[in-house]
């Protein structure tokens, strides 16, 4: 699964990118998936990187406790949990197929 911070810092350092890196490289599954960018919004960075699948409050509390022991200088965190294009299609798949069932048992009730 795909985790994705956005990471608020008055004012941004370059110190806070390689912060961010040492987060993502201590809860990721693939360190080549670890991105830092600037955000949108100014004194925001973004990191993204792959994890391994879980429920996502376990992800939150692996994340937070990373984020606690190396990113004291942050002021505010949203951790979002993107999902992929096949994931996005799996789930689309899943809705029809319900949509379907509903609509049958509908008609079957009368």
């Amino acid at each position: 699964m795909i985790a994705r911070l956005h990471i608020m810092f008055e004012p941004i350092t370059e110190a806070d990118f390689e912060t961010l890196r040492k987060v993502a490289t201590r809860v990721t599954t693939d360190r080549e998936s670890i991105r830092v960018s600037l955000g949108e919004k100014p004194n925001w960075l973004i990191v993204e990187f792959k994890m391994a699948r879980q429920t996502q409050n376990a992800a939150v509390d692996a994340i937070d406790r990373s984020l606690k022991y190396d990113c004291g200088r942050s002021s505010d965190t949203v951790i979002q949990f993107p999902r992929s294009e096949t994931e996005e299609a799996r789930a689309k798949r899943k809705n029809e197929k319900n949509k379907a069932k509903r609509r049958a048992d509908r008609l079957a009730r009368g």
